[in-house]
C-alpha cells in the first residue's frame, strides 16, 4: 500500500507559519513518507486550492491530508493509514492539543528527525476534542476524490473541515477510524472566524449527512458551477 502525505499551504503565510511547515515537514519526511507540499496561490486561503489538484495528481493508494502547522504521534499515524482499507478514512488523533508560543518556540528548536513529542511540551497546551477531517486525515484516495476532497465555496479559515468529514462519513458509510493519541498544534497567530455565507455552506453538509443522494448533488454543485 502506497502512502502519500499532502501538506498544504498559503502563498503569503506569515514566517511563523512557514517555520511551523519547514519543522512538520522534517517530521514527515524523517519517518519515511513520501511528502508533496502544495501552495495556494488566490488573495484568499482556499483549502481546495491547496489540496485537489495534488490529490488528482497523486497515485498512491492512501493519502494523508495534513495541515502545515500540526502533526500526530508517529504509531497513530501507522494505525489511522492501516486502517483505511477497512473503513476508507481515518483520524490519527483523538484530541487536540494547541501549544503555546513558548512551548512551540521550544518544539522548533529540536529536530523532528529526532523527537516525537517531549514531555514538558504536552504540558503547555490547550485541548479540545477532534474534527473528523480537520487538521490530518489518511483516506482512500479514491473516497477524496469522491468527496472533493475539499469544496472550493469554503474561502478563508473554517468550515471546509467539517464538510470533509460530513462528505466522507455519507459516501464511505463509515464513521472515521479515530486513534488513541494526540494532535499536536503549534502556535501561530489566529485567523479570522467564519463568514455568514460559510456557516450557511457548512449547515448545507450537515443537513445532507447520511443523505448520499444530497451529499452527491451538493458536491455535484460545485463541481459544475465552481467556486461561485
Amino acid at each position: 500500500m502506497s502512502v502519500e502525505v499532502i501538506i498544504g499551504h498559503h502563498v503569503s503565510d506569515d514566517e511563523h507559519r512557514s517555520t511551523a511547515r519547514e519543522w512538520v515537514t522534517g517530521w514527515y519526511t524523517a519517518r519515511g513518507y513520501q511528502v508533496t507540499t502544495s501552495t495556494a496561490t488566490g488573495t484568499v486561503w482556499c483549502k481546495a486550492q491547496a489540496f485537489n489538484d495534488a490529490v488528482a495528481a497523486s497515485t498512491a493508494d492512501v493519502v494523508v491530508l495534513a495541515d502545515a502547522d500540526s502533526f500526530p504521534l508517529a504509531d497513530a499515524l501507522t494505525e489511522a493509514i492501516d486502517r483505511v482499507a477497512r473503513v476508507g478514512w481515518a483520524a490519527p488523533f483523538h484530541r487536540v492539543r494547541r501549544l503555546s508560543r513558548a512551548a512551540t518556540a521550544q518544539l522548533l528548536e529540536r529536530d523532528p528527525a529526532r523527537t516525537d513529542i517531549p514531555p514538558d511540551v504536552r504540558v503547555e497546551a490547550d485541548v479540545h476534542d477532534i474534527l473528523p477531517g480537520g487538521g490530518i486525515v489518511a483516506m482512500d484516495r479514491q473516497l477524496a476524490l469522491d468527496c472533493g476532497p475539499f469544496d472550493p465555496r469554503f474561502a478563508g479559515y473554517g468550515g471546509e473541515d467539517f464538510a470533509l468529514g460530513n462528505a466522507a462519513r455519507t459516501l464511505s458509510g463509515n464513521y472515521a477510524h479515530v486513534a488513541t493519541g494526540s494532535l499536536f498544534h503549534l502556535w501561530h497567530p489566529r485567523a479570522g472566524v467564519m463568514s455568514g455565507d460559510t456557516k450557511h455552506l457548512a449547515n448545507r453538509y450537515r443537513l445532507a449527512k447520511f443523505r448520499r443522494d444530497a451529499m452527491q448533488e451538493l458536491i455535484n454543485e460545485w463541481r459544475r458551477h465552481g467556486a461561485g
